[in-house]
C-alpha cells in the first residue's frame, strides 16, 4: 500500500484542497487561492450579484454536466501508474444547492464522475473512474463575517484485470473568523495504490 499527498484536482478536475504551510499567516483570500476554488467562487459571486440584497432565497439547485472525454491524468500526478491515463467517456456531474439571505449564503456542492472511463496511453489498460467530492459551506455575503467550510472526497480509478487501482481520500474542515484569518483547520488525505 502506498500513501502519499496528491492534488486530486488533477484526477477529475474537481476543486480540491492542498495543504497549507504550517505556522503561516493565512487570510481568506489566501485560502481560496490555495484551495483552487475558482469555479465555486465565481459561481457564488454571480449568485450574489444577481440576487436582490433584501430578498431571501430558498434552496436553489444548479446542475452542470462537464464532459470528461479527452481529459488526461498525467503520470506525474498519479503515483500508481507509469503512464498518462486518458478519459475516453463520461461526465463530471456538478450539483450545487444553496440558500441565501442578505447576510449569509450556505449550501452544498457535489462533484461526481458518471460513466467515467479511462485508458492507459501506452498500455491501453482500461479503467473506470468513480467517487465523489462534497463540500458544505456557510459564508457571509460580502467580505465581512465568519465562514465554515467542510469537505470530503473519495475518488477511485479502478483498473480492469490485474492493473493497479488508485484510491484517493481527503477530508477537511476550515473555520475562518470575521477578520479573515483561519482560526481552525483540519486537513487529511491519503492515496493508495492497490
Amino acid at each position: 500500500m502506498m500513501r502519499n499527498s496528491i492534488n486530486s484536482r488533477a484526477v477529475f478536475g474537481t476543486p480540491m484542497s492542498t495543504p497549507f504551510l504550517a505556522g503561516a499567516t493565512v487570510t481568506r483570500d489566501d485560502v481560496w487561492r490555495r484551495r483552487g476554488r475558482g469555479f465555486l467562487v465565481a459561481f457564488l459571486a454571480a449568485v450574489v450579484m444577481l440576487s436582490s440584497p433584501i430578498a431571501a432565497h430558498g434552496a436553489v439547485q444548479e446542475q452542470v454536466r462537464v464532459p470528461l472525454e479527452g481529459g488526461v491524468i498525467s503520470a506525474e500526478t498519479n503515483p500508481c501508474h507509469d503512464e498518462n491515463l486518458i478519459h475516453t467517456d463520461g461526465y463530471l456531474h456538478i450539483l450545487i444547492t444553496y440558500t441565501e439571505n442578505q447576510n449569509r449564503i450556505s449550501g452544498t456542492a457535489l462533484f461526481q464522475p458518471q460513466g467515467a472511463k479511462l485508458v492507459g496511453a501506452e498500455s491501453r489498460d482500461q479503467y473506470v473512474g468513480t467517487g465523489m467530492f462534497m463540500e458544505t459551506f456557510n459564508e457571509p455575503v460580502g467580505a465581512d463575517g465568519a465562514a465554515v467550510i467542510t469537505f470530503v472526497s473519495n475518488f477511485r480509478i479502478i483498473g480492469k484485470g490485474n492493473t493497479t487501482d488508485l484510491l484517493i481520500h481527503e477530508h477537511g474542515h476550515m473555520t475562518i473568523n470575521a477578520n479573515g484569518s483561519v482560526s481552525a483547520e483540519i486537513n487529511s488525505s491519503s492515496v493508495e495504490c492497490r
